[in-house]
């Protein structure tokens, strides 16, 4: 860790190995590995350091980088947790409280010995990011391109249309999102199932956690701006605009209603996770996620074989018929597992003593519909910062009045909220509304705590505890 750090604001740890790569690539022989360190504000995925394509990377640019990424607790309280140490990273993703606390280091103030940094944009662009002292201290991650695209294979967001719809239409030119639908619609009618009977789904979105990016970003898209964040920028006067609120963005999702009404888009799109919808898109090859991870790629002829009527309206039981006791969970013989419902209670497995309160996070206020309308500012603004609300009793044991500051703690991670004393509230449990755009109750779940039949997140019932503010 270092007393100062640069900000570098990239959306993946192989980004950084490569912006790595620019700074140190003319100095350093590819037998020597150094060593990097990153913080990023969000959640994903640590790479370790076994890696085979991370260890390939690392002997190409002789560069490798140790990321870390949010966790059990907030964007907010990490940034401050690195301040308050007053130790960083080499690269961090965070916001302007870093340059207000002095933790960032100038890099136009280095980059005449790393021409490929300062490359990365023109004298004009990098000047729009120069700060009030004259220097620049961020890199920004979206919206940069050098040269032509000579890409051949595109992977990422775009109106995908299978090969053999477009075979069936006779390879229409497609320029519209009418004329799209309407191709989806023709099939559809046409060829509602596939030729072993599974149902065909004509249109999916991938919305799971972070990756909702694809319901979210078509309409900048549609108006023909880049990926730059979570808005669109006017190059000729630099106006920044919420592509959520642009007129495309309005008729695009009244069309996803439009089709969503017809039958078009099912329902789970918006409730599987990342591995259901891999294994959605899978399921027609009758190839499982599991088996193209161990093989690396998918046989040219592995088709599904042919389903009757009566395999698909079978009960999947090994006994064929509706159990009321599960024979597979009776099978298991481990706790939990008895084979007929059961109540067990949830605090069995919680550290009760040291976190006595239950937290349940179930609410929503009337202008937080889950999370879809936590970006909107002016809903977002109408509190300050988030509530705990908690009953007269417990508010009198922890010495605690309405509108006073408290640490909410859990086992994996804390969060700094107003108290609100509301007789509504159970005793011994404290209650924190969801959905929310400046804070996220769920980081303070552990992400281990679940059903052990279903494995299905206990978002809405865990310990905590109440800690005053100064106190």
């Amino acid at each position: 860790m270092k007393k100062k750090t640069t900000i570098l604001l990239l959306a993946g740890s192989l980004m950084i190995a490569g912006i790595a790569a620019l700074l140190y690539q003319s100095q350093n022989s590819r037998n020597q590995i150094r060593h990097y360190t990153a913080f990023f504000s969000t959640t994903g995925e640590e790479i370790t350091s076994d890696n085979d394509m991370k260890k390939k990377i690392a002997e190409q640019i002789g560069a490798d980088c140790e990321e870390t990424w949010l966790k059990g607790q907030t964007k907010d309280n990490a940034l401050n947790a690195y301040i308050a140490a007053g130790e960083y990273p080499d690269f961090i993703s965070g916001e302007s409280k870093l340059y207000d606390a002095g933790a960032l280091i100038p890099i136009d103030e280095y980059w005449d010995n790393y021409p490929n940094i300062k490359n990365y944009l023109t004298e004009e662009q990098w000047d729009l990011f120069r700060q009030a002292d004259g220097h620049i201290y961020w890199i920004p991650q979206f919206g940069v391109s050098q040269g032509q695209d000579t890409e051949v294979i595109h992977s990422g967001e775009a109106f995908w249309i299978q090969t053999r719809v477009l075979k069936w239409a006779d390879y229409p030119e497609i320029t519209t999102v009418d004329e799209y639908f309407d191709l989806l619609e023709r099939y559809q009618e046409a060829n509602p199932c596939l030729e072993n009977g599974t149902p065909n789904i004509p249109f999916a979105i991938l919305c799971d956690d972070w990756r909702y990016f694809c319901l979210e970003n078509v309409p900048q898209f549609l108006d023909g701006y880049p990926n730059d964040g979570s808005c669109i920028v006017d190059p000729d006067t630099l106006q920044v605009i919420d592509y959520n609120t642009t007129p495309t963005a309005k008729r695009y999702y009244q069309k996803l209603n439009e089709e969503y009404k017809k039958g078009m888009i099912s329902p789970e799109t918006f409730l599987d996770t990342y591995e259901e919808y891999l294994e959605d898109r899978l399921s027609p090859t009758g190839l499982t996620l599991d088996e193209l991870k161990e093989h690396g790629m998918m046989p040219a002829k592995h088709i599904m074989p042919a389903r009757t009527t009566e395999d698909i309206m079978k009960v999947h039981t090994p006994t064929g018929k509706i159990e009321f006791v599960s024979t597979i969970l009776k099978a298991c013989k481990k706790e939990w597992h008895e084979g007929v419902p059961a109540y067990h209670d949830f605090r069995e497995t919680l550290p009760m003593k040291e976190y006595p309160l239950i937290l349940t996070t179930g609410s929503r206020k009337p202008q937080l519909f889950h999370s879809r309308t936590y970006r909107l500012p002016w809903l977002v603004n109408l509190e300050d910062c988030p509530i705990v609300e908690l009953h007269p009793e417990d508010a009198e044991n922890y010495s605690v009045k309405t509108g006073e500051m408290v640490t909410l703690e859990t086992p994996v991670g804390q969060m700094d909220m107003e108290a609100v004393v509301n007789s509504s509230c159970l005793q011994g449990a404290v209650n924190v509304y969801h959905g929310a755009g400046n804070y996220d109750i769920n980081l303070l779940i552990d992400d281990q705590y679940i059903d052990p039949i279903s494995g299905f997140p206990g978002f809405k019932s865990y310990c905590c505890r109440i800690v005053k503010k100064g106190a």
